[in-house]
């Protein structure tokens, strides 16, 4: 009897423990997507008449190729968000929200992005390749992006430019920091936009 009464606090010990995790409730992710921002002048023009533009899907470095939010800490440092988390991949939704954007500034209802294994048929070729965008240590978030232009019948973009831009965020909350970027890419859809 004496062996059988601590075994028995033991099972009912572990049992508690074990009903206290259980009930606890998972912790839980939210998820964002960075949204096309309409310009602050609309253009004139008839969007069914504007040039057709093909936006190759957009290069993200390898650390940003994942479903969690990342942010710079100090130079050299990344910080991965656990709970904050990209709803699609981000090399589709920049690239997508990038041609959202240029054909809202053209105005041009002929602005996609191109599919793997679709032929381009004629007009401008948007190429993009993003080396940093991310919320800074200074609460900053900064695009540093390559771009290039080039036509159809042309084996070389005639325009190639680098932009580097930074926008404020409004607080410090993670939503803050998501239209901060939307705001970021519309502003590189701006410069695009001028050199068309």
């Amino acid at each position: 009897m004496q062996r059988t009464l601590p075994t028995l606090w033991l099972f009912v010990l572990v049992a508690g423990i074990s009903v206290a995790l259980g009930c606890q409730s998972p912790r839980s992710s939210n998820y964002y997507v960075l949204v096309s921002i309409p310009p602050s002048q609309a253009p004139s023009g008839d969007a069914s008449q504007g040039p057709l533009i093909v936006v190759d899907p957009v290069v993200l470095p390898g650390y940003l190729e994942r479903p969690q939010l990342v942010s710079r800490g100090d130079p050299g440092e990344l910080n991965l968000s656990h709970d904050e988390r990209w709803s699609e991949d981000l090399s589709e939704n920049v690239s997508r929200v990038l041609a959202d954007d240029l054909a809202e500034r053209i105005p041009s209802d002929r602005v996609g992005v191109l599919q793997p294994g679709s032929p381009q048929r004629g007009g401008t070729r948007l190429r993009v390749e993003i080396s940093r965008f991310e919320r800074s240590a200074d609460g900053e978030v900064e695009l540093l992006a390559r771009w290039s232009l080039r036509r159809q019948d042309e084996s070389e973009p005639h325009l190639t430019r680098r932009s580097t831009l930074r926008v404020a965020t409004e607080g410090s909350g993670t939503a803050d920091t998501v239209r901060a970027m939307s705001q970021a890419l519309a502003n590189l859809a701006d410069e695009i936009r001028r050199a068309l």
